[in-house]
């Protein structure tokens, strides 16, 4: 999106209808701005003092495309606000903070992780992982790691089979930088969550740089999964170095030893993106 300075008068979107999301309406409208805040509440606090509330969920596509239309630029008021619907405006509009610096924030683990593969050093840890009985505490750390703690204290959430699944992180390095208004998504199958099975266009990563992207997926252990990264078509799937045809990548989920498996793909080219044709 352009970096073009946006002047009074504009519409701001805002993801979150909180106290916080209130003082920013308030110091945006005292520059000249309007807002549009999206937050499913009938009553909250910002909707009260924006200039346009549109009632739906963070992840309600109708609602998400009301407010890219009209905003120049969009933001959220707190941090577990869902980093797909950032992803979503960032195709039509100026976002900020970025959806992958969001996703990393919604999640202690990846948290700590992100900030140790920038050099910093951090406490000694690991995520835990649940065969059978835990404890109430490592329960606690389970139910709120990816939440920010507000005060209303822990909550201990009974034992389901939910704790038992790996979650599976894919960082793609595509070498070439897509396409305007091009994002990279998923394509596979037997993963869990309803997702569609196949679909080119279904399941959207969350861009991290302009070259790499990523998406954190739950499944079965030992499930052996298929897949391939397109660009919401199959007129646009992953290509060799050579711009010749690939198989379906495979995977077999596996816990590791932190309950974590991360893996890291590259894609050299794709089809009908040069340097490649059809």
């Amino acid at each position: 999106m352009s970096g073009k300075p946006i002047p009074p008068g504009s519409w701001l979107g805002l993801l979150g209808g909180g106290q916080l999301g209130r003082m920013f309406c308030m110091a945006a409208q005292s520059l000249g701005y309007k807002v549009c805040v999206l937050d499913p509440g009938s009553d909250s606090p910002a909707g009260a003092v924006a200039d346009d509330h549109i009632a739906r969920d963070y992840l309600d596509r109708t609602g998400l495309a009301e407010l890219a239309a009209r905003c120049r630029a969009a933001t959220t008021e707190f941090e577990n606000v869902p980093a797909a619907a950032l992803s979503f405006l960032a195709e039509h509009c100026n976002v900020s903070p970025e959806a992958p610096s969001v996703a990393i924030a919604q999640d202690r683990i990846v948290e700590k992780r992100f900030v140790a593969s920038c050099g910093i050093d951090v406490a000694p840890g690991h995520a835990p992982v649940c065969p059978g009985h835990t404890d109430d505490a490592v329960l606690a750390l389970l139910v709120h790691h990816r939440r920010r703690h507000s005060g209303s204290g822990f909550r201990v959430a009974p034992h389901s089979d939910a704790l038992n699944q790996p979650k599976l992180t894919l960082f793609g390095c595509f070498c070439n930088r897509l396409p305007q208004r091009r994002v990279g998504r998923f394509a596979g199958n037997r993963l869990d969550g309803n997702l569609p099975q196949w679909n080119p266009s279904g399941v959207v990563l969350t861009r991290v740089d302009a070259t790499h992207w990523m998406i954190t997926l739950t499944g079965k252990e030992t499930t052996q999964i298929e897949y391939k990264y397109t660009l919401g078509d199959w007129d646009h799937v992953e290509k060799d170095n050579a711009c010749g045809e690939i198989a379906n990548r495979q995977l077999t989920l596996s816990y590791g030893s932190n309950g974590t498996q991360t893996v890291n793909d590259t894609v050299q080219n794709w089809r009908n993106v040069a340097p490649c044709g059809n």
